[in-house]
């Protein structure tokens, strides 16, 4: 993955590729897919919006306001694939205990992003709650 990522996108950075590497999920197709569209910086700004909480909601309204614009639909499309799996990845970290409401997150999370596009969701609503769940997941630790 590494070698095909760094062949492909020259200028990737390690924390980028690192991202890339977990977020392609072992295909290296995906990984180049989300390189394309830049979704490692989205994902990072996910990442913060886990650890953190964002109670303020700032991470939130960034995060939406980056993917809200016509122009930004790959990477919309992008974030809405990716979303429902990092909250996974967040839920089955060994430092975590079992919570249903964790897995609850993670079913509400793969419905709204399933159903954004065919119900013509509005694209920062779905962002901001995606967001939310995420957030969420800091006080479920």
């Amino acid at each position: 993955m590494r070698k095909v990522l760094k062949a492909a996108v020259s200028d990737l950075d390690e924390a980028d590729l690192e991202t890339l590497v977990l977020a392609g999920e072992g295909s290296p197709g995906r990984a180049l897919q989300y390189a394309e569209v830049g979704l490692a910086e989205l994902e990072g700004i996910a990442r913060q919006i886990i650890k953190s909480g964002d109670r303020d909601n700032s991470l939130k309204s960034e995060l939406a306001r980056k993917l809200s614009l016509k122009a930004a639909t790959p990477r919309y499309r992008a974030f809405l694939d990716r979303a429902p799996s990092l909250i996974a990845e967040q839920i089955k970290a060994p430092e975590r205990a079992f919570s249903v409401q964790s897995i609850e997150k993670w079913r509400e999370a793969s419905e709204l992003a399933s159903t954004a596009l065919p119900k013509a969701l509005d694209n920062q609503a779905v962002i901001f709650r995606l967001g939310s769940l995420m957030g969420d997941l800091a006080g479920d630790s």
